[in-house]
C-alpha cells in the first residue's frame, strides 16, 4: 500500500516534483568560496544566497573566465558581478578574482546593463561584463546556504587583485606564475604535485558553456 500510495501521490503532484532546486555545480561552489573568502560578498542576515554562472573559454585566449552573478532580488534584475580566471597548479585549483562591479538591468543603456560602481578595465571589459550578465540571467539560478561558503577546502588555491602583494606590484597581473605558494613549516613537509593531484582528483571538469563573442 505504501508503494501505491506513493506513486498515486507523484502522479497527482508532477509540478511539485518537478520543480526541485537545482545543487549548485562544484565549480560555481568553489568558486563562490572564494568569494566569501576574499570579502567580496556583502555582508546580511541571509541565510543562502543565489548565484548564476557562465564559462567563457574564448574571449582570452589561453584563459578560463567564470563570471558569476549573486542576485540581490528574486526578479534577478540586480546584483553583483564578478570575473574569476581559472587555472590549476601543483594539483590545486586555482580561482583568480579579476573585477567586481554592482549592476541594474537596465532598457535605457544600449548593453542592457547599467553599473552602479565602473568595474576595472575600461569600456572593452565593461562590455564583456554585460555580456556575461544577459546570458547568466538566462541560465539556472543556484542557492547556496551561507554556511556551506565558510570552508574552503585545501584542493582550493584563491587570489584576488585586491591582495596586499597585489597591491604593491601596481598591477592587476594573471594568477598563473605570478606568486609562491606560502612555505610550510619544516616539519610539515609540502606535499608533492603529484600527491597533490591525486588527493583532488575528484575535481570535475569545466563544463562547455555558451561563449562570449569578442567585440570587432
Amino acid at each position: 500500500m505504501t508503494k501505491i500510495a506513493l506513486a498515486t501521490l507523484l502522479t497527482l503532484c508532477p509540478a511539485a516534483s518537478g520543480k526541485s532546486q537545482q545543487q549548485p555545480p562544484q565549480l560555481l561552489l568553489r568558486a563562490t568560496k572564494c568569494l566569501a573568502a576574499k570579502k567580496f560578498l556583502p555582508s546580511s542576515s541571509a541565510v543562502q544566497l543565489t548565484f548564476g554562472y557562465f564559462l567563457d573559454e574564448k574571449s582570452y585566449p589561453g584563459d578560463k573566465a567564470l563570471y558569476i552573478v549573486e542576485y540581490a532580488s528574486p526578479t534577478r534584475s540586480n546584483g553583483l558581478v564578478f570575473s574569476v580566471f581559472l587555472g590549476e597548479r601543483n594539483g590545486r585549483q586555482e580561482f583568480n578574482i579579476q573585477n567586481n562591479a554592482a549592476f541594474v538591468l537596465s532598457k535605457r543603456e544600449p548593453s542592457g546593463v547599467s553599473f552602479l560602481n565602473p568595474p576595472l578595465g575600461g569600456t572593452w571589459t565593461q562590455e564583456h561584463l554585460a555580456l556575461a550578465i544577459k546570458e547568466i540571467v538566462k541560465q539556472p539560478k543556484y542557492t547556496i546556504p551561507v554556511k556551506e561558503l565558510s570552508s574552503l577546502g585545501r584542493c582550493t588555491s584563491c587570489e584576488s587583485y585586491t591582495d596586499p602583494h597585489r597591491k604593491r606590484l601596481g598591477a592587476i597581473v594573471r594568477l598563473r606564475g605570478s606568486h609562491s605558494p606560502a612555505r610550510r613549516p619544516a616539519l610539515q613537509p609540502r606535499p608533492s604535485a603529484a600527491q597533490n593531484e591525486l588527493r583532488c582528483a575528484h575535481w570535475p571538469k569545466a563544463q562547455l558553456k555558451p561563449r562570449i563573442e569578442a567585440p570587432n
